[in-house]
């Protein structure tokens, strides 16, 4: 026991102590002495607050207080003015119409007046356009239907050399599928005979060919295209139709190919060979003193001066002017930069009776010119 004893004096156990093959009994354990009590331990957290009470009965109501005496009725005022005279009311509704007098007797009828001038040509009618003569076309003057002029082209030329076949056009688009026909005429009816067993259904027949495309109405016909247009079939009036020619203006191939061979009035380049019969050139007359020398207003032209002048050059290489200058009055001509091939290699000196007559043209940048006659 000493040694047990000297083995826990002053030792504290925690936790639980097991003792196996041992005789000693818990009660002849000693006791030690009582250890001081520990520190109090850190405050819990709060609880959560608990729910609000029922709100209490409303108290009672106070005792209403006694009415006071009435006041004494005060005095009547005085009667006040008499008001503004009140708006004139509406007039009343008009009183119904009284009845019709008799009809007074006829007049004598009067002479005829003259016949009136004749009333102006109405508008042609939706369509065709009545006349047009054999070779003209109608042409579409824009992509409404029924939109339509006849139009004449310039006189043929002698026909030039045949150009290369151009290109195959596109094939058009198949054409709409005319009407059926009518239906015949249906047969008398035959007698009729004793009603036999019923047989079994035939199997159905083969449908029966479309019949023709009715005729188009008199007129323009519906559709057509950009670009193309109406022609004459023949002579008889609205008989028509929408064609497409080689360029798409013309109603046939061989027109086309005559157009594209032509050369445009607005002018181009011309490769073959040109026989000309007769040529006749637009005039015109120069103004100021500072005019443009330029062919587009004519390969003639004529100037009467009004002052000393200094004309400007508007010349492209390979075109040409033939000027007849009147000066009556010894004004001078300042000209542009131009190389004098006669004349002694100088501008003419211009006459002051007749014409002076000077041709200028221009070959690539150099502007030249010569004295074709002076009035002498």
């Amino acid at each position: 026991m000493a040694d047990y004893d000297s083995a826990f004096t002053g030792a504290q156990i925690d936790g639980a102590l097991t003792l196996a093959n041992s005789a000693v009994q818990p009660a002849d354990l000693p006791s030690g002495p009582k250890g001081d009590t520990g520190d109090t331990g850190p405050t819990g957290p709060s609880g959560p607050t608990g729910p609000t009470g029922p709100t209490g009965p409303a108290g009672a109501d106070g005792a209403d207080g006694a009415t006071g005496p009435t006041g004494p009725t005060g005095p009547t005022g005085p009667a006040g003015a008499d008001g503004a005279a009140g708006a004139t009311g509406p007039t009343g509704d008009t009183g119904p119409a009284g009845a019709d007098g008799a009809n007074g007797a006829d007049g004598a009828t009067g002479p005829t007046g003259d016949t009136g001038p004749a009333g102006a040509d109405g508008a042609d009618g939706a369509g065709v356009p009545l006349g047009g003569a054999t070779g003209q076309v109608l042409a579409k003057i824009d992509g409404t239907d029924l939109n339509t002029e006849w139009v004449t082209g310039g006189a043929t030329g002698p026909a030039g050399p045949t150009g290369p076949a151009g290109a195959d056009g596109a094939t058009g688009a198949t054409g709409s599928a005319g009407a059926d026909g009518a239906d015949g005429a249906t047969g008398p009816t035959g007698a009729t005979g004793p009603q036999g067993d019923a047989g079994a259904t035939g199997a159905t027949g083969p449908t029966g060919d479309t019949g023709p495309a009715g005729a188009d109405g008199a007129g323009v016909p519906l559709g057509g295209t950009t670009g193309q247009v109406l022609a004459k079939i023949d002579g008889t009036d609205l008989n028509t139709e929408w064609v497409t020619g080689a360029d798409g203006a013309y109603a046939t191939a061989a027109q086309g190919t005559l157009a594209d061979n032509a050369l445009p009035t607005a002018g181009g380049a011309l490769t073959g060979a040109l026989t000309i019969k007769e040529v006749v050139e637009t005039v015109f007359a120069l103004t100021g003193t500072t005019p443009a020398l330029d062919p587009a207003n004519g390969t003639m032209q004529t100037w009467t001066l009004s002052g000393n002048s200094t004309p400007t050059d508007s010349l492209a290489s390979g075109e040409s002017i033939l000027i007849m200058v009147n000066d009556g009055t010894a004004h001078t001509i300042t000209w542009p930069s131009v190389t004098w091939v006669n004349n002694g290699g100088t501008a003419p000196a211009l006459a002051t009776t007749g014409f002076t007559v000077i041709s200028i043209w221009k070959i690539s940048s150099v502007l030249y010119g010569a004295l074709v006659g002076d009035g002498t």
